[in-house]
């Protein structure tokens, strides 16, 4: 067996778990951001991603391959929605996502009403 089939996906869990483990922390004291967009992969195919947003930077937590999905206001909340309890809602204080997706908003709020939802400044300008 090689290196990169039996040595390097354990090396990659522990330091992933390490560095989960630190962030938490910081989570726990100030809250995390998540963020989300949409994008085309160099095949061509529709991405949405999500990235939490911390003090001392992001951390990469999904992307999701969207063909042949309807990406309306149920599909993106269940997502953002997966995400947060995937995190830890405890620890989201916020979600941020293009103006295309306001209509999820008031779902996401439903579910979690201590979570403020805002369109990215960025998208806006």
């Amino acid at each position: 067996m090689h290196m990169t089939e039996k040595i390097l996906p354990k090396l990659d869990d522990s330091l992933t778990e390490k560095i989960k483990k630190k962030l938490q922390g910081v989570s726990a004291s100030c809250g995390a951001v998540l963020v989300s967009d949409g994008w085309t992969s160099v095949s061509n195919r529709p991405i949405i991603n999500a990235l939490a947003a911390l003090p001392l930077g992001l951390i990469f937590m999904a992307a999701l391959d969207t063909s042949g999905s309807t990406k309306d206001a149920r599909y993106t909340a269940d997502f953002m929605i997966e995400q947060i309890k995937d995190y830890g809602s405890d620890s989201v204080v916020g979600v941020c996502m293009d103006g295309a997706c306001t209509s999820s908003f008031p779902l996401i709020e439903r579910d979690f009403p201590h979570i403020f939802t805002y369109i990215c400044p960025t998208h806006s300008l």
